[in-house]
C-alpha cells in the first residue's frame, strides 16, 4: 500500500516560500497524489493573500487536497477563513467536554460552514469516552494525542553502516 505524507503550513511560511514549495512539487510531479497539504494561520495577519491563494490552486492542479486547521473555540469564528481556503477537508482539536450537546454543535457549524463530518479530522482524542462521543455524533475520522517515546538513534559504524 502506497504512503501518504500529510504537510502543516502556516499562511506565513507559504508567502515566504511559496516559489519554492511549488519547484518541490513540480520537482516530483509524479508522487503529488499521495500528498495533502494542511493550511493553517491567521488570515488577519496574512500580508499577501493573492500568493496564499495562487499556491492554493496550484496545489488543487497538481490533484493535492487541501485542508485548513481549525483553531478558533467556535467554527463561525473562521468562516471567512474557510471561505479563503475552501478546503477539502478541515481538522480541529477535540472539544474537552463529554457533554454530546457540544460536539453536536461543532459538528452543525462545520456543516454550516461548508465542512460536511466525512472530511472533518478531530484530533486529540485521549480518553475512551470522547472516542465514543466522537463516534456517537457522526465524526468519521479521528486522532489521538499519544506520542511514541524518545529512542536512540541506531548506532553507526565507522563507515556508515549499522552494527
Amino acid at each position: 500500500m502506497p504512503s501518504k505524507i500529510g504537510v502543516t503550513l502556516s499562511f506565513g511560511t507559504v508567502e515566504r516560500i511559496a516559489d519554492h514549495l511549488a519547484v518541490v512539487l513540480q520537482a516530483y510531479a509524479l508522487v503529488t497524489h499521495r500528498i495533502s497539504v494542511l493550511l493553517r494561520g491567521s488570515l488577519a495577519r496574512l500580508q499577501a493573500r493573492s500568493v496564499v491563494r495562487a499556491f492554493r490552486e496550484h496545489l488543487r492542479e497538481q490533484h493535492v487536497p487541501v485542508g485548513y486547521m481549525l483553531t478558533f473555540p467556535s467554527i463561525s469564528m473562521e468562516l471567512e477563513a474557510l471561505g479563503f481556503v475552501r478546503p477539502d477537508f478541515a481538522k480541529l482539536v477535540a472539544p474537552n467536554s463529554t457533554r454530546v450537546e457540544l460536539w453536536r454543535d461543532v459538528l452543525a457549524e462545520s456543516r454550516e460552514a461548508g465542512v460536511p463530518p466525512d472530511r472533518l479530522i478531530v484530533s486529540a482524542l485521549e480518553t475512551p469516552e470522547q472516542v465514543g462521543i466522537a463516534a456517537q455524533v457522526g465524526i468519521a475520522f479521528g486522532q489521538g494525542n499519544a506520542v511514541r517515546p524518545a529512542f536512540a538513534p541506531p548506532a553507526f559504524t565507522s563507515i556508515g553502516t549499522l552494527q
